[in-house]
């Protein structure tokens, strides 16, 4: 394998060669360059595919076909193609193709002290290459390293050079007459040498068997291939597809010298696979081969991908350790890049393990979140990197949120910065979190349709740009919104539509199937599945404590589990449980305001709404503070029912026609059959405390008969039978206090109808 000259190259230098004779029409000139910049460095051209890379690395015959055929040349009759099959074939020996590499010193602009003499010498029409443009560097360096190339090597340029153009010769005899009298090797008819000659099979035995790709690439495209390759799997955070694989495995296993990034690369898949002993292989081997060439100055870039693999694996503590010795040998050769990226790293490790993070923290190893984030930002302004000071940025908003008092306002200031950072820098790849960022915010504020919105952005506007991760929580955010307004086989489909590439890496594929869990297990739990609901949960339980917010939403539903099964003491327990280890983690205060909005609605399950009245109050008074407002329409919904079983009827009606038309937008659909349902019982006890048989009366008992319709289809929207069957069984009660026993049986009825059908349902989906 060449370091440099490969047989692609060789047509390329003709190709450039035909452009400064003026041998190509000026109509055709263009396109040519064109070709030829395109295949000189392409993996620097945006938004390529790892299959055009290749192509372009191994650049065949018919590609120059299909780019020049069609180009007419300035001789009458003839194309481009014609003229490169001619000038390709003219190179008939070993020697001529030493002449053809000599000749490219006519093609460069000489010296001073050789202009006055090249410009007598060089004939008018010809177009002469500055040494420092594209092309002319080009040049320059392909005629050096064909000086630089020893007999071994240059022989097998030329043997490959052979089998390269072979496929052409047909052309070349079709369209030129002198073809029939010129062989591969004109010293071959001259010295009269037969095919079964000893010296012919020394020199051409190999010639009959096919070219192979590692012919065709040189150690510098591999290199650069392997660059290409190492940034997509960085940057979006995916495994290396197959057919890319086994390429890479034809050019870089014949190979006497494996270039070292090539570890790096099969690092990166390994760890993507989940396959630890194998990433822990070849990131040593990596930087035991960089830390040789470069003087052990990479070191602690070995320590900073060590941190990131370890907390991958669940290793925490290895990796603090990592992270800790890499900040500190950053500091020591004084990489500011190094160091400002293991800040950010153990910014996000405070976030993401708090719990384990938090006897760092005790130990004094590290200040708080916020001054951390300030460093970080100072310190990415002062070197000018701006992606991370862009994801400073959304961690600071993401901060706010949790703590802030004005966290809304905050954190929509911060996220527009990051915005103006990404989009002044042209920073493609930090609009994912940006829009994710938004999302986060929006739902917060209970504007649902806008959070699914931006994550629609990202998969239908930037999805080649951002992560794979990124692209996956948007798509797993819209499935659980689109799961909890019950439509689960939409959900599913979302979530199973999921490219099949994305599976392979481990880390994706268990992020899927977690979400898939949760889809089911909601849905089961609302068709009151209890055996498949206990199953799901079962399953969910283990295996998801790498994903925070899969733990948080996994442990939520196993308490709604617990409290619609009658289990009030289990769920009790989880609740105060998950509430200490909230609190010691100072967590987002949306989770900690869910819980007690949980313990407000486990007091109204037991029958003493009354005890949770002071939790309902505080849960919607911190809520309306920090503007959340789902858990304050939930929270208003609970305050109302305990009004109502305190004989606060209109006190609780007025509070739940202040929220029931913010709910609808936010598309809780559970939510606002839970609503509906209160307040009905609110205008049923107005109608209690009304006159008998008058107009009042009537109109409370309408308006609680409207409201529990609403509430029914709601309820039946999302598939919860047995809110659905709530809801008949007060219609029917509301038919006997009325005297219509007709009707009441109707209810009934239909009750048992609803009832007995979600039953069989249950034993079709078992069966």
């Amino acid at each position: 394998m060449s370091r440099y000259l490969t047989p692609p190259k060789i047509g390329l230098l003709a190709l450039v060669r035909l452009y400064c004779e003026g041998a190509i029409s000026s109509s055709g000139a263009i396109s040519i360059l064109s070709f030829i910049v395109s295949h000189l460095l392409p993996p620097l051209a945006e938004g390529s595919d790892d299959e055009h890379s290749t192509r372009s690395f191994t650049l065949p015959v018919s590609e120059f076909d299909k780019a020049t055929s069609t180009l007419s040349s300035i001789h009458p009759g003839q194309s481009v193609f014609d003229l490169l099959i001619h000038r390709l074939w003219s190179i008939d020996s070993f020697h001529a193709l030493h002449e053809f590499f000599s000749g490219l010193t006519d093609l460069l602009n000489h010296s001073k002290e050789r202009d006055n003499e090249s410009s007598f010498s060089s004939p008018p029409s010809a177009t002469v290459l500055s040494r420092t443009s594209p092309l002319g560097a080009f040049v320059r360096r392909a005629q050096l390293e064909f000086t630089r190339l020893q007999f071994n090597d240059a022989q097998k340029l030329w043997i490959a050079f052979l089998k390269y153009k072979s496929p052409t010769a047909a052309a070349w005899k079709r369209r030129s007459s002198a073809a029939s009298r010129i062989t591969f090797d004109v010293n071959i008819d001259e010295l009269g040498i037969g095919s079964d000659s000893d010296l012919f099979q020394v020199a051409y035995g190999t010639l009959h068997q096919p070219i192979h790709s590692e012919e065709l690439s040189s150690t510098d495209d591999i290199e650069r291939l392997l660059a290409f390759q190492a940034d997509k799997l960085q940057r979006l955070g995916i495994r290396m597809p197959h057919d890319m694989k086994e390429n890479l495995r034809g050019m870089v296993g014949p190979a006497s010298t494996v270039p070292s990034l090539s570890h790096f690369v099969s690092f990166f898949d390994a760890w993507r696979a989940g396959n630890y002993t194998s990433a822990f292989d070849n990131l040593h081997r990596y930087f035991d081969y960089t830390m040789q060439a470069r003087e052990k100055t990479f070191y602690q870039y070995a320590l900073l991908h060590m941190a990131i693999l370890q907390t991958d694996f669940g290793c925490l503590s290895e990796a603090i350790s990592a992270i800790n010795e890499t900040i500190a040998t950053a500091r020591e050769n004084q990489d500011m890049s190094c160091l400002n990226f293991s800040l950010g790293w153990l910014n996000h490790l405070n976030q993401a393990f708090p719990h384990q993070m938090r006897g760092i923290r005790d130990q004094g190893l590290n200040g708080s979140e916020r001054d951390a984030l300030n460093f970080l930002k100072l310190k990415a302004k002062e070197s000018k990197m701006f992606s991370l000071l862009s994801s400073a940025l959304l961690s600071e908003a993401r901060l706010d949120l949790s703590y802030g008092e004005r966290s809304i306002t905050k954190a929509f200031q911060h996220i527009y910065q990051a915005s103006h950072i990404n989009i002044r820098e042209n920073l493609s790849g930090g609009f994912g979190s940006q829009l994710l960022m938004h999302s986060a915010v929006f739902g917060r504020l209970g504007v649902e349709h806008l959070a699914s919105a931006y994550c629609d952005i990202i998969l239908k506007c930037y999805r080649p740009n951002v992560p794979t991760e990124e692209m996956l929580r948007a798509i797993c955010r819209m499935s659980f919104t689109a799961a909890r307004s019950g439509r689960y086989e939409h959900a599913i489909q979302m979530l199973e539509s999921v490219r099949p590439g994305v599976h392979r890496t481990l880390k994706f594929s268990q992020t899927i199937t977690g979400y898939l869990g949760l889809v089911k297990l909601l849905q089961a739990m609302r068709r009151s599945n209890r055996t498949a609901a206990e199953h799901i949960l079962q399953q969910l339980a283990t295996g998801f404590s790498f994903n925070p917010d899969l733990r948080t939403l996994i442990l939520q539903l196993s308490i709604m589990f617990h409290i619609r099964l009658g289990s009030l003491s289990k769920a009790f327990d989880l609740i105060e449980e998950l509430a200490n280890e909230l609190k010691e983690e100072t967590a987002d205060i949306s989770q900690r305001l869910y819980l007690l909005v949980m313990k407000a609605r486990l007091y109204a399950k037991a029958g003493e709404p009354q005890k949770g009245f002071s939790v309902a109050l505080r849960a919607a008074s911190t809520a309306h503070r920090f503007q959340a407002f789902p858990i304050f329409w939930e929270a208003i919904g609970f305050i109302a029912n305990i009004l109502s079983h305190l004989n606060e009827f209109d006190a609780a009606r007025r509070m739940l026609d202040a929220v029931i038309p913010q709910c609808l937008e936010n598309g809780d659909t559970e939510l606002c059959a839970l609503l509906y349902s209160f307040q009905a019982d609110a205008y049923m006890g107005l109608a209690g405390r009304a006159e008998e048989a008058g107009r009042r009366r009537t109109a409370c008992v309408s308006k609680a008969e409207v409201y529990i319709d609403r509430a029914r289809q709601h309820y039946k929207r999302i598939e919860d039978w047995r809110g659905e069957c709530e809801m008949l069984k007060k219609r029917a009660i509301i038919a006997r206090v009325r005297g219509d026993d007709n009707l009441a049986n109707d209810w009934a009825a239909q009750c048992l109808s609803v009832h007995n059908a979600a039953q069989e349902k249950m034993e079709n989906i078992v069966d």
